[in-house]
């Protein structure tokens, strides 16, 4: 069992992983982003990776930044997801993503 979850983990995370690179590659940065910016995103994702709907539920403080994290999101679709529907299921459904990029 444990062997089984530490699988499932490790999917999830090398899929996290995914995501977030895949839509940080799509991120137009706006003029006011700043070091150490942080948008919290629930992203509903559909079975095959579309973007069914995304809100910011934990701003950075800078509507702007929040905005083009959102529609990097929404440009990204459809994002990479796990063929195991159970894991889908479980752990992309209803994703949070922290978006922070890594230029910034």
């Amino acid at each position: 069992m444990a062997t089984k979850v530490s699988a499932n983990m490790a999917i999830v995370n090398q899929y996290r992983g995914l995501i977030a690179q895949r839509v940080e590659t799509k991120w137009n940065r706006p003029l006011s982003a700043r070091a150490g910016m942080v948008v919290t995103l629930r992203i509903s994702i559909l079975p095959g990776g579309e973007v069914g709907n995304v809100v910011p539920v934990e701003s950075s403080g800078d509507p702007a930044f929040d905005a083009s994290a959102v529609e990097a999101v929404r440009r990204s679709s459809p994002l990479p997801v796990p063929n195991d529907i159970a894991v889908f299921n479980q752990s992309f459904r209803n994703f949070i993503l922290k978006f922070r990029p890594e230029d910034l």
